[in-house]
């Protein structure tokens, strides 16, 4: 994770008088990142605090921070600025400080022990007298905040026995990460279609941290409601005649991870702005005197979500989503693919590991030994036959098939070593079975591992050779 480095203010424990952008939040977030470090917070408590941290006033900040000062103090962690600063970027000068230092934090134990919260609640609240500086001031923490931090902290604290979430988890990963990153490092761009609890939106912020973004400033997640408007990505004017930034902007602008969440729920007229984005790296900003165009940073990446393929339902799911135009689903023609909930996640979130599971590689990668212009021309004539299917009236086959699903996946090919079976599979995710079958496709489903293969039989291979 990105850390900081603090500018340290005159006083380091006047935590009101620091300023609120520039020193108090990312202090906070320190703070929040040592008790993470050290197995005081667990992941979920930690990423809450912090979006508390980056959302409210500074009031409310201050307050937060003094709580996780006062419990890194009482478990020796570095509470402090200039601590922080060490911890962070150790001195060249002293490569090897004392274990007695307070200033630096021992990270050599591989088990950190847990301080006991609960107990130390129970002797903060049966203490009669509280030990106070004679140098004290307003700033000093009172009892009651300290019982109320401890509280917090029990509440968000990982206990050992506790089964936990896959997000808190750094080993266990959906077995299509390595395949949706590789279509969002190349296209900059993918749509994921999976079923409420898939982990749509959880891989989308693990794609954000592979890509070496710091997910609490460089990641951007709106769904996409009906009540979202183009105000809310592109800004809006206020009485005063002042401009309205937006998050949104400033990832597209700058570089990023944006998450378009519920992007079969959109309004028509917020995908229309958003196609020009898609396609041409460029936003409309209208209200925006002087800038009234955003580019796109070549380092913004955009993963939308999705609960259907556009067509208004999900079938038997239950889904009722809106139509999406075919103008796009073509900016997703060949960076798309069904996410299915991952068994082994499954069962991890159950506590249970009676059943083997194994997925495939989710990634086919094309003959090394031939050159990579063989597996493209063979991406081509495949591409090619599909086309000549869909412009055959007598087939009834109502899908796209423009230069973007070459140009994708061909990319596709030459950057990752995608086979050319693997990137025509991509372009077809959103096809029904029926119209699979005319082409010479079969696709099946295992129910179990909740995941689609696809069997080109021999006449389409016969077509296309």
């Amino acid at each position: 994770m990105l850390k900081t480095k603090l500018k340290p203010s005159p006083n380091s424990d006047d935590i009101g008088g620091m300023n609120l952008k520039k020193e108090l939040r990312p202090f906070a977030r320190q703070l929040v990142t040592t008790l993470l470090d050290n197995g005081q917070l667990g992941r979920h408590g930690a990423k809450e605090t912090r979006d508390s941290i980056k959302r409210l006033p500074k009031a409310d900040v201050v307050s937060i921070t003094k709580n996780l000062k006062k419990l890194c103090e009482d478990n020796n962690l570095p509470s402090t600025v200039e601590q922080l600063d060490g911890a962070t970027k150790p001195s060249s000068s002293n490569p090897t400080p004392s274990a007695s230092s307070p200033t630096t934090p021992s990270t050599s134990k591989p088990n950190v022990e847990r301080v006991n919260l609960a107990q130390q609640a129970e002797e903060l609240s049966s203490n009669d007298t509280e030990q106070s500086s004679p140098d004290s001031s307003d700033d000093t923490v009172t009892k009651d905040e300290v019982n109320q931090m401890i509280h917090q902290a029990l509440m968000t604290a990982k206990q050992p026995n506790q089964v936990t979430t896959p997000s808190s988890s750094d080993k266990l990963e959906h077995w299509q990460l390595p395949l949706l990153q590789a279509i969002v490092e190349t296209n900059r761009q993918a749509l994921i279609v999976g079923g409420a609890g898939s982990g749509k939106t959880t891989i989308a912020e693990t794609i954000a941290q592979k890509l070496g973004f710091d997910v609490d400033k460089e990641f951007y997640s709106i769904s996409l409601s009906s009540g979202v408007s183009e105000a809310h990505l592109s800004g809006r004017m206020v009485m005063t005649g002042e401009f309205l930034d937006t998050e949104f902007l400033n990832i597209v602008e700058n570089g990023g991870v944006i998450l378009l969440d519920e992007f079969d729920n959109a309004d028509p007229d917020v995908l229309v702005g958003l196609n020009s984005l898609l396609a041409n790296d460029v936003i409309s900003c209208p209200l925006r005197r002087g800038a009234e165009q955003a580019i796109r940073n070549e380092n913004c990446y955009i993963i939308c979500t999705a609960n259907t393929w556009g067509n208004g339902s999900g079938g038997s799911s239950g889904y009722q989503r809106k139509q999406l135009d075919s103008a796009t689903l073509d900016r997703f023609v060949g960076s798309k693919f069904y996410m299915g909930q991952d068994r082994r996640i499954t069962n991890f979130v159950m506590g249970l590991t009676d059943e083997k599971v194994s997925y495939p590689e989710s990634i086919q990668y094309r003959d090394m030994t031939l050159p990579v212009d063989t597996e493209v021309v063979a991406l081509r004539l495949k591409l090619d036959y599909i086309k000549s299917c869909i412009d055959d009236s007598r087939r009834n086959i109502r899908q796209l098939l423009g230069v973007r699903a070459y140009a994708q996946g061909a990319k596709l090919i030459r950057q990752q070593n995608f086979s050319s079976d693997l990137a025509v599979a991509l372009y077809l995710q959103n096809w029904t079975d029926d119209q699979l079958k005319t082409i010479g496709v079969n696709r099946d489903y295992d129910s179990k591992l909740d995941m689609f293969s696809y069997n080109f039989t021999s006449q389409f291979l016969r077509e296309v050779a």
